[in-house]
C-alpha cells in the first residue's frame, strides 16, 4: 500500500492498516519498523503508532536507532547490533539489548534492554529494517523529496547535521541499496 504525500487521512488508514495487520498474525511477540531516510517523518510516524498498538493492549517497546547509532558514521554498525543484540534475542526470548551513544560527548551511553512485558518491538530509523528481513517484520518505509529531507534534518538536528550531511546519505545510500522495503510506504 503507498499513500499520497500530504494526505492525513491516508496517512491515518495506513496507520490503521499496520494496527491490523500485526492483530491479523496474532504473534506472540511481534516486530514492527519504521525505516526510511534521515528527515523523512519516521519519528513522528512512530510515535502515532506506538499511541494506536499501546490502545489495542500490546506492550509496546519503542527503540530509535538515533539512541543506537555510533556516532555519524555508525550507521551499518547499528543496523547489524539491533539485529544481533536487540531483534533477534527478543524475538526469541522476549528480552534484547542494545548500546546507546551520548551524541553531545560522542561517546558511547548506557546499555538500555527492553522493558519487562514487552510483546511487540518497534523499531524506528533508518537502517532499521536492513538486517532484519528474513524474520517477517512489518516494515514501514517513509519517503519524501531529498530538499524536503534535508531541510527537516537540519531543524531538528541544526548545523551539525549539514555538516555531516554528505556523510550520512552516502552511508544510507550503502545500507539501504536494493528495492523499497515495506508492506506500506507513506510519502510524507
Amino acid at each position: 500500500m503507498t499513500t499520497p504525500p500530504g494526505d492525513e487521512a491516508a496517512r491515518r488508514r495506513a496507520l490503521c492498516a499496520v494496527v491490523d495487520r500485526v492483530a491479523l498474525r496474532a504473534r506472540a511477540r511481534e516486530l514492527v519498523l519504521v525505516d526510511g531516510r534521515s528527515g523523512a517523518g519516521k519519528s513522528s510516524l512512530a510515535d502515532d503508532l506506538r499511541d494506536l498498538l499501546d490502545a489495542t493492549g500490546r506492550a509496546v517497546a519503542l527503540v530509535r536507532m538515533d539512541d543506537v547509532y555510533p556516532g555519524w558514521t555508525g550507521l551499518a554498525a547499528a543496523a547489524s547490533e539491533v539485529s544481533t543484540r536487540l531483534v533477534r534475542p527478543f524475538l526469541s526470548t522476549g528480552v534484547g539489548c542494545h548500546g546507546t551513544w551520548d551524541w553531545q560527548q560522542s561517546t558511547p551511553g548506557s546499555p538500555r534492554t527492553t522493558p519487562p512485558g514487552a510483546d511487540l518491538l518497534l523499531l524506528e530509523g533508518c537502517g532499521s529494517s536492513s538486517h532484519v528481513r528474513d524474520l517477517d517484520p512489518v516494515v514501514v518505509w517513509l519517503e519524501a523529496p531529498e530538499a524536503t529531507r534535508l531541510q527537516r534534518a537540519i531543524d531538528r538536528d541544526g548545523p551539525e547535521y549539514a555538516r555531516w550531511a554528505r556523510v550520512w546519505s552516502a552511508q544510507e545510500d550503502a545500507v539501504l541499496r536494493g528495492p523499497l522495503p515495506g508492506d506500506l510506504v507513506l510519502q510524507t
